[in-house]
């Protein structure tokens, strides 16, 4: 894996459901340290704390403080469809798209 940029998030402020925007992301190479978050390493545990929403050709990260709790932080991915988070086309759940961006240390919790 090559070396790319690096998005960490550092700590968030007193501010509840901040938004920032990434573009360009290189899946291939860039990664999403969300490692101040204290998030849970098992995707499927994961997939309580993050939602992924799609709308206009971007996915949206929405991160809870707790599975079913309030948003914390949303982070936009310009430009990134689900399809293109995991590398694929067609319907897939949203805890296989975060096992593999995981997996594929795209995303780092």
């Amino acid at each position: 894996r090559g070396l790319g940029d690096v998005y960490k998030r550092q700590a968030p402020s007193s501010q509840s459901n901040e938004l920032d925007s990434i573009v360009d992301l290189s899946i291939a190479n860039d990664h999403i340290d969300l490692s101040v978050f204290s998030l849970p390493t098992d995707a499927t545990e994961l997939d309580g704390y993050i939602d992924l929403l799609e709308s206009g050709g971007n996915t949206t990260l929405q991160l809870f403080d707790a599975p079913a709790g309030n948003v914390i932080q949303s982070i936009e991915l310009i430009g990134m469809s689900k399809d293109s988070l995991y590398g694929g086309t067609g319907w897939t759940s949203e805890e296989d798209i975060l096992n593999k961006l995981l997996t594929d240390n795209t995303l780092v919790v």
